[in-house]
């Protein structure tokens, strides 16, 4: 990951109410979660063709935002930190076609939104808004 995404990682790591793994997600590690417990996160070796090996998450793993699944899944995240299912990312233009920032609406009573440079940094800035 390059420096900004494992910043942003970070971040979303440090999210309490994220729930940070989410079975499907990859860890920088290249490890890919395929359980979720209370106590136990079960990951095996990304490689689907190999006998999963079972066992826990490393404590300082961060998940792997270069990873589409991963990134694919921080909506449900958000929504679910946030306890708005209708939350949602769209893109903001100045001039024609020209995207320079991305919001996340939450569109409830407050009319809440989130804004970041790209639309993963608009849900990890939504998220630590509910922590």
């Amino acid at each position: 990951m390059t420096p900004a995404l494992e910043a942003l990682a970070r971040r979303l790591a440090a999210c309490r109410r994220s729930g940070l793994w989410i079975k499907g997600m990859r860890t920088d590690g290249g490890l890919r979660v395929y359980t979720v417990g209370r106590s136990l996160v079960g990951v095996r070796d990304d490689d689907i063709r190999m006998r999963p090996d079972c066992s826990a998450i490393p404590h300082d793993a961060l998940p792997d935002l270069t990873d589409p699944a991963t990134v694919g899944l921080l909506p449900a995240m958000a929504r679910d930190a946030l306890g708005c299912p209708a939350a949602q990312a769209s893109p903001w233009t100045i001039g024609p076609h020209t995207v320079t920032r991305w919001r996340v609406c939450l569109n409830d009573e407050e009319d809440r939104e989130f804004s970041g440079a790209t639309e993963t940094e608009a849900w990890i800035v939504a998220m630590e808004s509910a922590s």
